[in-house]
């Protein structure tokens, strides 16, 4: 009789020991493994927008309108095939970084920062993947940076999309925003413009040196 119960007694903690690890799974392991895949989703967010930010900040102009560069090593043109080159990588796909909106639905935007040198305030930003149009480029004055800005979901390691409660929450069973900030120098500030409105170290436009040394037509 005892040894009969010793063995129904055995049998019950079995049956009960499935559903006591698949809960401890789903409250304690799962979630943690995801928390981490959310760590490691950040970090390879900030990633990327820095490598993208430093590839671009290298650039000799901002447009192929600029006319010093051809329109592949453009900046804006860096900016894309860089940010797609990372969004088809092993990092991405790792950490399921999925990019939102950004130029030509790349992830990321680019910006122009004007900064007084003098440490003034009056920063200046352009608009999102725009050349620069407010005012003459000016190396002596200002300080002229690229911002790169990145837009991404990242989804769960172990999605708990299908458990209810679980499903609702961000990183766990939803994937979770993120966006990101690089800003570098501009290396050629002589490249953002599109126009004859670069101020040289003489503190003249392009425009106007070219009109001080062409000859004058006196009509002799």
């Amino acid at each position: 009789m005892q040894k009969f119960k010793f063995r129904k007694d055995k049998a019950s903690s079995i049956a009960e020991f499935g559903p006591a690890v698949m809960i401890l799974f789903l409250v304690f392991i799962f979630p943690l493994i995801d928390f981490i895949g959310v760590i490691t989703g950040y970090a390879t967010v900030e990633f990327m927008t820095r490598d993208v930010a430093t590839q671009v900040a290298k650039t000799l102009d901002f447009s192929q309108n600029a006319g010093t560069g051809s329109a592949a090593n453009t900046a804006i043109q860096v900016l894309y095939n860089r940010a797609i080159q990372l969004n088809n990588s092993g990092f991405a796909s790792f950490a399921k970084a999925i990019p939102q909106a950004g130029y030509n639905n790349c992830g990321m935007d680019l910006f122009i920062n004007q900064i007084p040198s003098t440490g003034a305030v009056g920063t200046v930003t352009s608009s999102a993947n725009q050349p620069w149009i407010a005012g003459n480029i000016d190396p002596n004055t200002y300080l002229y940076q690229y911002e790169v800005k990145s837009y991404y979901n990242i989804g769960p390691l172990i999605s708990m999309a299908g458990f209810p409660l679980l499903n609702k929450i961000p990183g766990i069973g939803l994937p979770i925003y993120f966006t990101s900030k690089s800003v570098m120098t501009v290396e050629h500030p002589e490249g953002l413009d599109n126009g004859n409105n670069y101020v040289n170290n003489n503190g003249m436009t392009a425009g106007m040196q070219s009109q001080q040394s062409s000859p004058i037509n006196s009509g002799s």
